[in-house]
Formats: structure tokens, sequence, C-alpha cells
């Protein structure tokens, strides 16, 4: 994903922090842009087990809150997160708004839960 800023409205301090700026000639007044390249996946904190009765997961809790600010989140039906527990669980969500409990949920497919090894390199019982 990439952001265009117009550097007018951008502290004078980004001019020196991101490079090259493109400058265009736009009905005869000069703009610069500035492009801030963001991740292609936006990742929150989740748990897995606070689903709604649709297999939604709420996205009402404190770790996913603190995502939400932490990374300056606008939460709109429609946008692709990547969910974790902060273990071993992963999954791709499509953000929603459920009408019925007033918050935001994330639809996921539940047979494609991703399980990460939390030790992968380390084999139980082996001396080396």
């Amino acid at each position: 994903m990439v952001i265009r800023l117009d550097i007018f409205y951008v502290a004078n301090f980004c001019n020196s922090i991101y490079r090259p700026l493109r400058r265009t000639l736009v009905h005869q007044q000069l703009y610069s842009t500035i492009i801030i390249l963001m991740p292609n996946q936006i990742e929150l904190f989740v748990d897995f087990n606070n689903a709604d009765r649709y297999g939604r997961i709420r996205l009402n809790t404190n770790g996913t809150f603190d995502d939400i600010d932490k990374y300056h989140i606008k939460l709109e039906s429609g946008l692709e997160v990547l969910l974790n527990d902060g273990d071993s669980l992963k999954a791709k969500g499509i953000i929603e708004f459920s009408d019925e409990e007033k918050i935001w949920v994330a639809k996921i497919d539940w047979n494609k839960l991703i399980e990460r090894q939390k030790n992968p390199g380390f084999i139980r019982g082996s001396h080396l």
C-alpha cells in the first residue's frame, strides 16, 4: 500500500526524513508529494475464542484495541487484516460491523486457520 501526502499537511521535518520527494506542476502551482510505503497487511491481536454465533471474531479485546491505537487503524467494512493470537494461531479476516452487537468483527474461514510452531528448531527429548 502506498500513501501519498501533500507536503503542506506534513510537518517540515518530514522533508529531511522521507526522500526522494516528487514535485509535480498542477494548475500552475508547485506541490510536493511524500511517498510512504506501508505494510501490505494490517495485523491485529485477537482472541479466537471470542467469536459470535456466526463464527466471526469480535474485535473488542484490550489487545485488539491496543493494536488499533498503536497503528492508527481505521476499521471499515471490507478491510482485509491478518489476525493473530500472539501465540500460535493466525488467520486472514475481513472486517465487518455487527449490527446485532454494535461492534466490529472479522469474518474468517475457520478451515484455513494457520497454526504456527512455537519452536520449530527444538526437538523434544534430543540432547545435541
